[in-house]
């Protein structure tokens, strides 16, 4: 099997994936799982509590079978990381493309990445991959939005921060931000996208009722709002005489200028002002002493 891709898209969907795996003493899944379709290379991980695939897009492919059982390997963490470490763009406008070479030996699948973007032959690097592995979890169907309505989140969650760290480095791949909705699908997971290429699952934390660890989530709403409110009205009495007094200010200064511009042109004898209720008649000696004051 054989696939060109572009380099850029591939290089975001592994560093994407990479946070989803675990370590060796972890006890989740350590690999990627890389599937090749004649649209779209697919880059799969999970690790229990989170799930991401992201995806590059296919410019030329040969020898698919089209089942996905075959059509696809598996990629260490390390060896994903050495990708990057090789396949570096100098510029995120670069157009280079990527091309991955599938042989099955005796000793498992050999992978070939090669640069063939430019006039001249790239960077090449040949890695040892694994035979897909049939018990790796189902991550197209975990991060597929539900087509209908179904359960709804509560409107409190909570999620381990573990989760939420893993998909703030998936973030970064893709320029750092990310849409977070509830998945109708179980109404206990949150469907997580990085951008179009990427999509995302994360779990909630499983409470025990029984549990005396488990947050009082209306107790904790009802003390914040007895301990803020004051300070809020507060803050925002104080804003709001600030902002009456800027404006007043600014105001009279626009006045003054408009006032000070008026005699000089010869455009006025004199101005009636009105402010506070009252009035008054500002002439050129009384914007002469002004301006006497403010020398």
């Amino acid at each position: 099997m054989r696939v060109t891709l572009d380099t850029m898209q591939f290089r975001q969907a592994l560093a994407a994936a990479l946070p989803h795996t675990g370590g060796p003493k972890s006890g989740v899944l350590e690999h990627l799982r890389v599937q090749v379709s004649d649209r779209w290379v697919w880059v799969m991980a999970s690790c229990g509590s989170t799930s991401v695939m992201a995806r590059s897009s296919v410019l030329e492919v040969e020898d698919l079978t089209g089942d996905p059982a075959t059509d696809a390997f598996h990629l260490s963490p390390a060896a994903a990381k050495a990708v990057l470490a090789v396949f570096t763009l100098a510029d995120e406008l670069d157009q280079t493309m990527l091309m991955i070479t599938r042989e099955i030996t005796d000793a498992g699948h050999q992978l070939t990445f090669q640069d063939v973007g430019g006039l001249i032959a790239g960077s090449e690097l040949v890695l040892q991959g694994g035979d897909p592995d049939p018990e790796f979890p189902n991550v197209p169907a975990s991060v597929m939005p539900a087509s209908f309505v179904g359960e709804e989140l509560p409107l409190h969650t909570l999620v381990h921060e573990k989760g939420l760290a893993r998909f703030v480095r998936t973030a970064k791949a893709y320029g750092g931000e990310l849409t977070i909705t509830g998945n109708r699908r179980t109404g206990s997971s949150y469907l997580v996208a990085a951008g179009p290429h990427c999509r995302g699952l994360l779990t909630i934390a499983r409470l025990d009722p029984e549990d005396g660890d488990t947050p009082d989530f209306g107790g904790l709403e009802l003390d914040w709002r007895e301990q803020t409110e004051d300070l809020a009205h507060a803050l925002n009495r104080i804003q709001r005489e600030h902002l009456a007094r800027k404006d007043e200010t600014e105001a009279k200064e626009a006045l003054a200028a408009a006032v000070r511009k008026g005699f000089k042109d010869d455009a006025l004898d004199g101005l009636t002002v009105s402010t506070g209720g009252s009035s008054f008649t500002l002439t050129r000696d009384d914007v002469a002493r002004l301006d006497e004051v403010d020398s």
